[in-house]
Order: structure tokens, then sequence, then C-alpha cells
């Protein structure tokens, strides 16, 4: 992310300067990785969809989280779930564009009582094991010492 949108949400107060912290970032990426490994243990049927997908968000979301976080910031505030998809969204890989739908889908879900369907859920789970899992393994060798 460029330096004026970083000063920028740094003056909103959506992102604050933090130390780099590489146990809460191996914390971080633990629970992203069990959060997906938890989601994706459940049976997907029309009465789990959106519980799955929820988590599943939550799991990618994380990943965008640990992303500012060794880049010294946290998200903080409203709007904190949107800018760690933002940052993963980024590096303008055409796959991760589908990022801020799924946000939108979640927060409807959670704020509007809005239904998953089950190809959306179906959806989220092929992004994690064909960009996430990538990703994270990434991440964690970025945090190694």
């Amino acid at each position: 992310m460029n330096k004026d949108k970083i000063r920028m949400l740094l003056e909103e107060g959506r992102l604050k300067p933090r130390n780099i912290d590489k146990l809460l970032i191996r914390s971080i990426l633990s629970s992203s990785e069990m959060a997906a490994k938890a989601a994706k243990s459940v049976i997907l049927n029309d009465l789990t969809a959106t519980m799955i997908f929820k988590e599943m968000y939550d799991a990618i979301r994380q990943l965008g989280e640990v992303k500012w976080l060794l880049q010294g910031y946290e998200p903080f505030g409203r709007g904190a779930h949107e800018i760690s998809i933002e940052l993963l969204m980024e590096d303008k890989d055409i796959a991760f564009m589908h990022l801020d739908r799924f946000r939108r889908l979640r927060n409807d879900a959670n704020y509007q009582g809005r239904k998953i369907f089950l190809e959306q859920t179906k959806e989220i789970l092929f992004f994690w094991e064909e960009h996430c899992k990538e990703l994270l393994l990434k991440l964690k060798q970025e945090n190694e010492p």
C-alpha cells in the first residue's frame, strides 16, 4: 500500500503503528489455519453454509491482518476488516479481487441476517485451497526469525 494511503488510514484512526510481534503474528496465523480446518471439517449443507462461509472469511481476513502486522501496523476500529481485505487485494492478482465481494457477503450475513448459499460457500472454500493456503505458508516464512 502506498505511503499516502497509509498516512490517510493512520490519520483516520483505522490503522495504528505497532512493533512487529512475531509471537502475535504466529498466533494469528495459527488461528487462521485452525479456523479454516474447523470450517472445512463441518458437513456443508443449507444449514451450515452461512456459518462455514463466515468462518472461512475470518480465516482469510486474518491473513490480511498479518500482512499489516509484518509491515509494522495494526488495523484498528471500524473498517479494520475492510483494510485487511484491501491489503490482500493490493497485488492486483485477479483471484484476490473476489475478496471484497466475500467481505460484502459476510457483512450482509452478519448485519442483515442474509443467508449465504451453498455455491457461495463452495467458492470461498475453493479460494482458500487455491490461494490462501499458499499465502499462509508464505506469511509463516516471512515471520520466521
